[in-house]
């Protein structure tokens, strides 16, 4: 049963193997013969048009060489636009020096301020002068006005009080007292501008002979007549502060500023 299978089988696939190479030989018959039909055909020619004639340049213009002039990568100089170079900027304009230090105001008469700025030393201006860069335009009991290169400054009087009449008033005032108080025994401050002589001890016990109106120490005046000692100009010390045996006192009075040194207890 198995050995008439197995032959039937075989014969099927020697039948398929046939009828395949059978196909393919009809197939390649056939292209054979399309491919000598082509070869036989002779091939149709197209008539070739001749090309149109060239069109004759233009003259040249030298209006054309612009570019090339002004482009050139050798001679970047060849322009002939001009470059104005925008003019330089202004300079900025100089920094404001330090405003001037007030000390004080006096209404007699035309109303004066006490000013010092700094290389010039403390004196009287009326409203319309200059001292030193600034022109005074005008005062009062609380502000003050300087003009400037044609610009108004304008500041509380507090502010441009030298530091040492800050630190008095402040120590004044801490203490109850009135800012312009001042002890009974102490000058003004406009005999405290002038040069007094000591006639003597403060208590009336000395020789009667005049003390030297200027002292070795560069911090002391002259002797005033209650045995204190003048401020120098170049005294920067605030109120309070103890030298050679000496104290410190600075207050700002309605005439100006009182400062004074007077001996420790």
């Amino acid at each position: 049963m198995i050995h008439r299978k197995m032959v039937a089988l075989n014969l099927l696939l020697v039948v398929s193997a046939l009828a395949l190479g059978w196909m393919l030989r009809l197939r390649f018959l056939d292209q054979r013969a399309r491919e000598q039909a082509v070869r036989r055909t002779q091939a149709q020619t197209k008539p070739v048009i001749a090309p149109p004639a060239p069109i004759a340049p233009r003259p040249i213009a030298p209006a054309q060489y612009f570019d090339v002039a002004d482009k050139t990568l050798f001679a970047k100089d060849r322009n002939p636009t001009v470059v104005v170079e925008p003019p330089p900027p202004p300079p900025p304009p100089p920094p404001m020096p330090d405003l001037p230090v007030y000390h004080g105001q006096m209404a007699f008469g035309e109303p004066v301020a006490f000013l010092s700025a700094a290389k010039i030393a403390e004196r009287g201006v009326h409203a319309g002068e200059t001292i030193g860069d600034f022109k005074l335009v005008r005062f009062d009991r609380d502000r003050i006005a300087f003009e400037w290169q044609g610009k108004t400054i304008e500041k509380r009087v507090e502010e441009l009080q030298p530091k040492e009449t800050k630190t008095a008033v402040a120590s004044g005032v801490a203490s109850g007292a009135p800012a312009d108080f001042v002890p009974a025994n102490q000058t003004t401050a406009g005999s405290a501008s002038r040069g007094v002589k000591s006639l003597g001890p403060a208590d009336g016990k000395g020789d009667g002979k005049d003390e030297p109106a200027q002292s070795d120490d560069p911090l002391f005046g002259p002797v005033r007549s209650d045995g204190t000692r003048e401020c120098a100009a170049s005294d920067s010390l605030p109120s309070g502060a103890t030298h050679n045996g000496y104290k410190k006192v600075s207050m700002l009075l309605l005439v100006g500023l009182n400062c004074y040194w007077e001996k420790t207890k």
